[in-house]
C-alpha cells in the first residue's frame, strides 16, 4: 500500500513538474506560430507569448511592412538572439528556449523569423484584397461626391450671376456714372469667376488630401500637408487671441475718431450753409478748416493706434517706419507746398468757385479747388490746371468780386486831333456805352483824358457792369456801339498820325 501511494505522489509530482514547463502558445492570427518556453522573472511564458503576439500584430498592421527590416541580432550582454523589426525587439530566445527545443539560440530565431514573415504575409495577402476593395470603393464615392458638388456649384454660380445682373439697377448711381452698366457686368463676371475657382481648388485640395489618407502608403503625406497648414494656422489662432485687448484699443480709438469726424463734419456744412454763425468767420472757411481738424485728429489718432499694432516695437517695424517717413519727406515737398498754398488760398479768399478771374495771362471762371491744384476754365473752354504754389506767387485779379460789391469799371481808349471838341468825344463815348447791354445805368458811364500827345489827346470811357462772366461780350458790344456813333457823325476813329502818314 505504501508502495502504491509514493508511485502515485511521483507521478503527481510528474504531472506537477510537466504542467510548470508546458508551452504558451504564440498565436496573433489564431493558428499556432511557435511555443515559449519558461518564465522570465515574474513574468510567465504565457504572458510572454501574448506579448509577442502583439508585437507580430504591429507588423500586420504596418501599412508598408517589408521582410527585409525584420532581422536577427546577438544581444551582447545576455547572449540572446532578438528578432529585431525597425530597431523594437518582436521576440527574443534565451537559454530556457534553446534547452526545451534542444536548439542553438541563434538556430531557433532564424527559424521564428520566417515563421512570423510568412504568417504576416499570409495574412496581409488576404487582408490587403479586402482593405484595397473597400479603398477603391471609397475613392469611387469621393469622385461621386465631388462630381456632385461641382455639378450644384455652377448651377448655383449660374443662379447668382443671373440675380446679380438683375441686381445692378439697385447699385448706387455714383458706381454707375464711375464704371457704366458694361464695366459693371465685367466686374462681377469676373469676381464670381475668381470665386468659383477659389471654391473648386479648395474641394480639389480636400478631395486631394482624403485620397492621401485613404491610402496608408501616403498617408504620412497627408499628415506632414496636414500639418504645414494646421500650425501656422495654429500660430495665427493664438496671435490673434493674444491681440484681441490691442485690437479692442484700437476699435474704441478709431471709433472715438469716426465720432468727432462726423461731428466735426456736421458742424462744419452748418457753417458753410450759415444755418451756424461764427463772428469773423467766413462760411466759406468751414471746410477747409474741417479738412485741418481732421487731420490734425487723424494723425494724433495714428499716434494713439501706433503701440498697439502688431509687431510695433520690431526691429524690422521700425525700420520701415523710418524708410517710410524718410520717402515721405523726400517726395512730398512740392506736395505739401501745395496743399499749405491750398490752405492759405481759402483763407485769403481771393477767388471762390464760378469766380471770373485773371491768373496771369490766363482769364476763365474757377472750377475746381482742391487741395493740390486750382483748375479754370477759359472763355475757350479750355481747361487749365494750375498747381496752388504757382497761385500764391503769381498776381491775380478776380473780376467777379469786383463786379459783385462795387460793379466791375470796362474801360477803351481811343484818340482825336486837337480840332475835334473834346465836350462831343465825351458825349459820343458817353452814348455808345449806355447803349451796350450788361452796362449799369448807375453809376452812368464817365469818360476820363488820359493823355495829351503832340498830335492828339486820348480818351478814356469807363462804364460799370455787374456781370463779369460776359465781360469779353460787353467789350465787343461797346466797340461796336463805338464805331456806330462816330460813324454816324463822320468822325474817323484812326489816331491822328496815322491819318496824318497816310494823306
Amino acid at each position: 500500500m505504501k508502495k502504491i501511494i509514493v508511485l502515485l505522489s511521483f507521478v503527481l509530482l510528474l504531472s506537477v513538474s510537466a504542467f510548470a514547463q508546458s508551452e504558451s502558445v504564440v498565436a496573433p492570427f489564431g493558428d499556432s506560430l511557435f511555443e515559449i518556453y519558461g518564465s522570465v522573472g515574474i513574468v510567465s511564458a504565457q504572458k510572454r507569448a501574448e506579448i509577442i503576439s502583439d508585437n507580430i500584430k504591429t507588423l500586420r498592421d504596418d501599412p508598408i511592412f517589408s521582410a527585409d527590416l525584420l532581422v536577427v541580432q546577438k544581444d551582447a550582454k545576455s547572449d540572446n538572439y532578438n528578432i529585431y523589426y525597425a530597431d523594437k525587439i518582436i521576440v527574443s530566445i534565451d537559454a530556457q528556449q534553446s534547452a526545451a527545443l534542444d536548439k542553438s539560440r541563434e538556430e531557433i530565431a532564424n527559424e521564428y523569423r520566417q515563421i512570423i514573415i510568412s504568417a504576416v504575409s499570409s495574412h496581409n495577402s488576404y487582408k490587403k484584397w479586402i482593405e484595397l476593395g473597400y479603398r477603391i470603393l471609397l475613392v469611387l464615392l469621393l469622385i461621386a461626391v465631388s462630381v456632385f458638388i461641382f455639378k450644384y456649384i455652377n448651377k448655383f454660380y449660374a443662379r447668382l450671376a443671373k440675380n446679380a445682373v438683375n441686381e445692378i439697377e439697385k447699385f448706387p448711381k455714383i458706381i454707375k456714372k464711375i464704371l457704366g452698366t458694361g464695366k459693371q457686368l465685367t466686374i462681377i463676371r469676373n469676381a464670381l469667376n475668381i470665386l468659383k475657382i477659389i471654391v473648386f481648388a479648395l474641394i480639389i485640395i480636400i478631395d486631394f488630401m482624403i485620397l492621401l489618407w485613404i491610402f496608408p502608403e501616403t498617408r504620412w503625406i497627408a499628415g506632414k500637408i496636414i500639418a504645414m497648414i494646421i500650425v501656422p494656422l495654429k500660430g495665427f489662432g493664438i496671435s490673434f487671441l493674444n491681440y484681441i485687448p490691442d485690437l479692442f484699443v484700437i476699435a474704441v480709438i478709431f471709433t472715438i475718431y469716426y465720432a468727432a469726424a462726423k461731428i466735426l463734419r456736421i458742424v462744419a456744412l452748418k457753417v458753410a450753409d450759415g444755418n451756424i454763425k461764427i463772428k469773423s468767420f467766413h462760411p466759406d472757411w468751414a471746410m477747409s478748416t474741417y479738412n485741418i481738424l481732421r487731420a490734425v485728429l487723424l494723425i494724433f489718432t495714428v499716434i494713439a493706434i501706433f503701440p498697439h499694432l502688431p509687431n510695433s516695437n520690431s526691429e524690422v517695424f521700425k525700420g520701415m517706419s523710418v524708410f517710410i517717413g524718410l520717402l515721405l519727406s523726400l517726395g512730398s515737398t512740392s506736395i505739401i507746398n501745395n496743399i499749405v498754398s491750398g490752405f492759405v488760398i481759402t483763407y485769403m479768399r481771393a477767388f471762390q468757385i464760378g469766380d471770373r478771374i485773371k491768373m496771369g495771362e490766363n482769364v476763365g471762371n474757377v472750377i475746381e479747388k482742391t487741395a493740390l491744384v486750382t483748375r479754370i476754365k477759359t472763355v475757350k473752354n479750355e481747361i487749365i490746371t494750375i498747381p496752388n504754389s504757382n497761385i500764391m506767387t503769381a498776381h491775380t485779379i478776380n473780376y467777379t468780386a469786383s463786379a459783385q460789391k462795387n460793379g466791375l469799371i470796362l474801360h477803351y481808349e481811343t484818340g482825336f486831333g486837337y480840332e475835334v471838341d473834346w465836350r462831343k468825344v465825351h458825349k459820343l463815348l458817353i452814348e455808345a456805352a449806355e447803349k451796350t447791354a450788361n452796362i449799369l445805368k448807375d453809376p452812368k458811364p464817365f469818360v476820363l483824358q488820359t493823355a495829351l500827345d503832340d498830335f492828339y489827346v486820348k480818351y478814356q470811357i469807363n462804364a460799370y457792369t455787374e456781370n463779369a462772366d460776359i465781360m469779353q461780350r460787353t467789350y465787343s458790344e461797346l466797340l461796336q456801339n463805338i464805331q456806330d456813333v462816330f460813324n454816324r457823325e463822320n468822325m474817323d476813329l484812326s489816331l491822328p498820325q496815322l491819318r496824318k502818314s497816310v494823306n
